[in-house]
C-alpha cells in the first residue's frame, strides 16, 4: 500500500478549478455584473500561470490559444505582445487600442452595453476560453 504521487505541475487541485469554471458559468447567467466574472478570470489564468511557472511551455501553449481567438475574431489586426503569462490586462488594453475595428467587425454589439462593458466582456470571454482549453490540452483538468 503506496501512497500516490502528486501529479507533477499542479499547484492546486482540479476540484478547486473545476469549481472556479462551474461558478463563474453560475455568475454569468445569474448576474449583469462583470466584476465576479472578470474576478473569476483572474484567478483562473493566475492558476494557469503559477502551472506555467514550473512548466514553462504551458505559457507558450496559453498564448498560442489566445493569438488563435484573436486571429479567428480579427484577422486584419496584428497580435498583441504577451510577454509575460498574465495576458488578461494586455488583450483588454488591445482590444481597447484596437476597439474601432472591434465594435465595427462585431455584430453582436446590438445589445446596450458601452464600448468599454463590450471590450470587458470580450476580454473576459477570451481569456476564459484560452485557460480552459489550455488546462484542458495539458491535462490539468478534464470536464465531462
Amino acid at each position: 500500500m503506496g501512497m500516490r504521487a502528486r501529479e507533477p505541475g499542479l499547484v492546486l487541485g482540479r476540484n478547486y478549478v473545476e469549481t472556479l469554471i462551474l461558478t463563474y458559468e453560475q455568475f454569468q447567467l445569474l448576474s449583469p455584473g462583470l466584476d465576479i466574472q472578470e474576478y473569476i478570470v483572474v484567478r483562473l489564468e493566475e492558476l494557469l500561470c503559477s502551472i506555467a511557472y514550473t512548466s514553462p511551455h504551458i505559457k507558450n501553449i496559453y498564448h498560442r490559444k489566445i493569438w488563435n481567438i484573436l486571429q479567428e475574431q480579427y484577422p486584419d489586426l496584428p497580435r498583441p505582445d504577451l510577454k509575460s503569462c498574465f495576458a488578461y490586462n494586455r488583450v483588454k488594453k488591445w482590444l481597447d487600442d484596437n476597439k474601432k475595428y472591434v465594435v465595427e467587425t462585431d455584430l453582436s454589439l446590438a445589445t446596450m452595453d458601452t464600448i468599454q462593458e463590450y471590450i470587458l466582456k470580450t476580454a473576459i470571454q477570451i481569456i476564459r476560453t484560452a485557460v480552459i482549453s489550455t488546462l484542458m490540452e495539458t491535462g490539468v483538468i478534464k470536464l465531462s
